[in-house]
């Protein structure tokens, strides 16, 4: 282990080391930083190939929200279901689709809750001896009509609804019951702080005195193109 060399780097205590890489797609991308009690400095390296450009924000609050979950057809056809109840316990539902286990007969689509777990029993027909599922019931809108039945839950269609799902599922988590809510960082002449940083640039900004507090931070890096596949930025942070 390496001693400090001296009472400043000592006092100092690194909050982020991230390397970011980019994926040849992505122009942005966000790094988040824990609560600060002092002034902290804000190191990037640049060698994405592209001009940034650095904002700031504060976490401000996390809000109660309704979770969900969007299930999808291979069209890209979906239904999203939702809970009713804001909060984080909407995070524990899951949503499924099955398939019936030994028909004697066409079957109509079923919806079941048991515990946190929605099952959509999808509806076959016979074809030739066999039961396959029955494309004209297991539409979009016909399952989100039935699933919307559910006590403490709604449920949706995109479009005319006429997606069509025939296979089984794994369970589908819901997600968003709770949403954390940033507000931008701005100057006291009123416009939102932004460093532009060139490629192939190394530079160290701050100390900022008064970020990031309340709840935290979070630092988001734009790029003015997309950067390939194969570059990274380097951000280091420190408080102190």
């Amino acid at each position: 282990m390496t001693r400090p060399k001296s009472w400043g780097e000592a006092n100092q205590r690194k909050l982020i080391h991230r390397i970011l890489e980019w994926d040849g797609e992505g122009t942005a991308q966000t790094v988040d930083i824990p609560l600060a009690s002092k002034p902290v400095s804000i190191a990037v390296d640049n060698q994405s190939g592209k001009a940034l450009t650095l904002t700031f924000a504060h976490l401000i609050r996390t809000d109660d929200t309704q979770a969900s979950a969007k299930v999808s057809t291979d069209d890209d056809s979906f239904y999203t279901v939702t809970v009713e109840e804001p909060g984080k316990a909407g995070d524990e539902y899951m949503v499924q689709h099955v398939l019936p286990e030994d028909p004697e007969e066409a079957t109509d689509i079923e919806v079941e809750l048991k515990g946190k777990l929605i099952t959509v029993t999808l509806a076959v027909k016979a074809d030739n001896g066999d039961f396959i599922p029955d494309d004209d019931k297991n539409t979009a809108a016909l399952i989100a009509a039935e699933v919307d039945k559910l006590d403490g839950f709604t449920a949706t269609h995109d479009g005319d609804g006429s997606g069509i799902f025939s296979d089984a599922t794994d369970p589908i988590p819901f997600s968003g019951g709770t949403t954390e809510r940033w507000a931008s960082l701005y100057n006291d002449q009123g416009n939102e702080l932004s460093i532009s940083i060139a490629d192939k640039l190394r530079r160290v900004y701050g100390p900022f005195a008064y970020f990031p507090r309340f709840l935290g931070g979070r630092l988001t890096l734009t790029a003015t193109g997309t950067p390939d596949d194969d570059k990274t930025t380097i951000i280091q942070v420190v408080e102190g």
